[in-house]
C-alpha cells in the first residue's frame, strides 16, 4: 500500500528551527554560567625546615593569646577568630618532602623565584597546607585575614621562612609577611590576596588575574593586545578587579572611563576563566 506525502509547512519549519536554536543557546549559556559558580577557596602552603609541626594548641595560643601584631595599638586577631579552628571548612594537613618531592621544586611554579625563596624550598622538609573552602558565599572576608595570621604563627613556631599562596600563585617570605601584618589591621584586601598584571608575549601582551576564587569568582584575562595598549588595559582592569573583589560578583558587562574616554567592558565566561573584551565607546554624531 502506498502512502501519500504531505508538504512541510514553511511556517512550522521556521518556528521549529528558531525554537531549536533558542533551546541550544540557553543550554550553552547555562553551561557556561555554571563555570562562574565556584567554591570560595583559599589555600596556603607554609614551608618548614623542622622535622615536627607545631601543635594546634601552640598555634592557637600564638594566634589568640600571644599574637604580636597590634597595628595602631589594636589586636589584629580577637578571641572570636578562634572559632575558625572548629570550622569544618578549614582543613589543615601536612605534606613531606619524602612523599611529595615535586612540591619542593621551584621550576613547577608560575613565576621565577627569588633566591631567598629558592633557598627556603631547598631547606624545607615539609609544609603545612591550610585550606579553606566554602560552597556558599561568605558574609565577609575575615577568613582571609585569619589565614594570613595562621601562616605567620606556623612560620614563627616552626622556624619557617616562606609561604606559598596556591590560589594567587605567589610567595611571601617570612619577613614580607611579618612586616605586612605588623602594619595592617585588615589583611583581607585585594592587594594581599590577588596577583594581577600584564604579561608579555611574542606578538603583544595580555592582562590576567590569579586569586579571585577567594571571593567565589573565576579569574579574568584579556585577549592578546598590542603592547602600546598596556597602560590603558591595566587601568581599566584594575578598576574592574576592584569592583569584583568588593562586590564579590562578576558582572556581564559594564562601562568604565579612562583618560577621558568611555569604554564598554564585557565578560565572557570560559572554562575556569572569564574572558574580558574591551571596546571604546563611539560617540554618536549628527547625520
Amino acid at each position: 500500500m502506498a502512502f501519500g506525502s504531505r508538504a512541510v509547512n514553511p511556517y512550522l519549519l521556521v518556528v521549529g528551527l528558531s525554537l531549536g536554536f533558542a533551546i541550544g543557546f540557553l543550554a550553552f549559556k547555562f553551561r557556561l554560567s555554571g563555570h562562574r559558580r565556584t567554591p570560595w577557596l583559599a589555600e596556603f602552603h607554609i614551608f618548614l625546615p623542622t622535622a615536627t609541626v607545631p601543635t594546634q594548641d601552640d598555634v592557637m595560643d600564638r594566634l589568640i593569646r600571644s599574637n604580636p601584631f597590634k597595628p595602631g595599638g589594636k589586636p589584629a586577631i580577637v578571641p572570636l577568630d578562634g572559632l575558625f579552628f572548629s570550622d569544618v571548612r578549614l582543613n589543615i594537613s601536612v605534606a613531606t618532602r619524602e612523599r611529595n618531592p615535586n612540591a619542593f621544586l621551584w621550576r613547577g611554579y608560575t613565576e621565577p623565584l627569588r633566591p631567598e625563596i629558592e633557598k627556603s624550598l631547598v631547606d624545607a622538609e615539609r609544609f603545612v597546607i591550610a585550606r579553606y573552602a566554602s560552597e556558599k558565599p561568605m558574609k565577609d572576608l575575615r577568613y582571609l585575614h585569619f589565614l594570613l595570621h595562621l601562616c605567620a604563627a606556623y612560620l614563627e613556631l616552626g622556624n619557617g621562612s616562606c609561604v606559598y599562596d596556591a590560589v594567587s600563585e605567589r610567595f611571601w617570605s617570612r619577613n614580607e609577611l611579618t612586616e605586612f601584618l605588623a602594619t595592617t589591621l585588615d589583611s583581607s584586601t585585594e592587594e594581599a590576596h590577588i596577583w594581577r598584571g600584564w604579561t608579555e608575549g611574542e606578538t603583544g601582551g595580555w592582562y590576567a588575574t590569579r586569586g579571585l576564587r577567594k571571593v567565589g569568582q573565576w579569574d579574568l584575562a584579556t585577549p592578546t593586545s598590542p603592547r602600546d595598549h598596556e597602560f590603558l588595559i591595566t587601568q581599566l582592569m584594575t578598576e574592574l578587579v576592584s569592583k569584583v573583589w568588593q562586590e564579590r560578583t562578576m558582572p556581564e558587562k559594564l562601562q568604565l572611563e579612562a583618560y577621558g574616554d568611555q569604554f564598554f567592558v564585557s565578560i565572557w565566561p570560559r572554562k575556569r576563566e572569564n574572558l574580558v573584551r574591551i571596546m571604546r565607546a563611539q560617540e554618536k554624531t549628527a547625520p
